[in-house]
């Protein structure tokens, strides 16, 4: 009877100090980071496209277009890792190759809007269309990340989450995804 009672209570204790809650709170980062990851990959595919459409009124050794091909190589090799990266040296490589494929593809779209000629090609005005709302989806999806890394963090910190994670867990802080000091909000405009 003994035994029973202290497993009750044991049960009992467990169930209180939010073990449960933290793992949710987990899961919910882990599902934030894919949604940023799906949108980061669906960019990159977009952006290949992209760069397809421009190629066919602009000469492909554009110097515009020859940097955001290689941006699009880079982020596609270096890929969106599935799971949150556990060190801050990985988040930061991941966040420069997104910021600097940011930079290419804003360098990019401000050049093609000087072209006339695309401008009355229906087919590249979709393409250019569907890269805004990937741009949107994938600024959401950060924002989310941030969001859900933001309350695990300090779920974590919180009592009785704390003691949970200092005695059963063990997790580390969740980093959030910010723009570096030298991200850049426009390009540079050419006269």
């Amino acid at each position: 009877m003994e035994k029973v009672l202290i497993g009750l209570v044991a049960l009992l204790l467990i169930s209180a100090c939010g073990y449960n809650n933290l793992k949710a709170k987990e899961e919910q980062t882990n599902r934030a980071w894919n949604d940023l990851g799906f949108s980061c990959r669906q960019r990159v595919e977009l952006a290949a496209v992209y760069i397809e459409a421009l190629q066919r009124h602009i000469s492909p050794q554009n110097d515009v277009v020859q940097q955001a091909e290689k941006a699009v190589k880079k982020a596609a090799r270096e890929g969106c890792p599935l799971t949150p990266p556990e060190t801050s040296e990985r988040l930061l490589k991941f966040r420069q190759v997104q910021t600097e494929l940011s930079e290419t593809l804003t360098q990019l779209h401000i050049f093609s809007s000087s072209q006339p000629s695309l401008l009355q090609d229906d087919s590249y005005l979709a393409i250019q269309k569907r890269m805004e709302k990937a741009e949107c989806r994938l600024n959401e999806a950060i924002a989310d990340y941030n969001f859900a890394s933001h309350d695990f963090n300090i779920s974590k910190r919180s009592f009785p989450h704390s003691m949970t994670n200092a005695l059963l867990l063990r997790y580390r802080d969740k980093e959030p995804f910010v723009a570096g000091e030298d991200v850049k909000l426009l390009g540079r405009l050419d006269s």
